[in-house]
């Protein structure tokens, strides 16, 4: 049975990402590019916490419109609770805080708006160098890591 579930989510997931990489619902966070590096370089990956698999939570990557190489991380959430007040981590390095993410729903994120502690984006990196994608709740300090992330072919 879990297999068969595998399955169908790997199967929708496809077809949501052939069917565009541009999402209606892409996330727009407060400030300006300055405040998220300042955020980036305040913020620490929680290592402390224990990180666990997030049955509900799906991730894509894919290439950015044509002729940009940055990639739309898309974060799935298939389960009934949502996700208030969180930060989003990306390879462990990159960071922004995002304010919610609702029961089944998907937000899609610019990797502009994504930056480590140097004050660097994620806008150049390749998809395929996008490895991992979690999400840290700090008012119950679970680190959940989205199963993903699904890169197009």
């Amino acid at each position: 049975m879990h297999r068969s579930l595998v399955k169908v989510a790997g199967t929708t997931l496809g077809a949501v990402v052939l069917a565009g990489c541009t999402s209606p619902n892409t996330y727009q966070p407060e400030g300006n590019d300055m405040q998220h590096a300042v955020y980036a370089g305040k913020a620490a990956y929680p290592y402390d916490s224990h990180s666990e698999m997030a049955p509900h939570l799906f991730c894509t990557v894919a290439a950015g419109a044509p002729g940009t190489p940055s990639p739309i991380i898309t974060i799935y959430n298939a389960g009934d609770e949502s996700y208030d007040e969180f930060e989003l981590w990306v390879n462990k390095l990159y960071t922004l805080h995002v304010k919610k993410l609702e029961a089944k729903s998907q937000l899609s994120f610019n990797p502009k708006d994504l930056y480590n502690a140097a004050a660097s984006s994620l806008v150049d990196a390749p998809a395929n160098s996008i490895t991992t994608v979690e999400i840290y709740i700090s008012s119950t300090g679970k680190l959940l890591t989205a199963q993903g992330p699904i890169l197009p072919r």
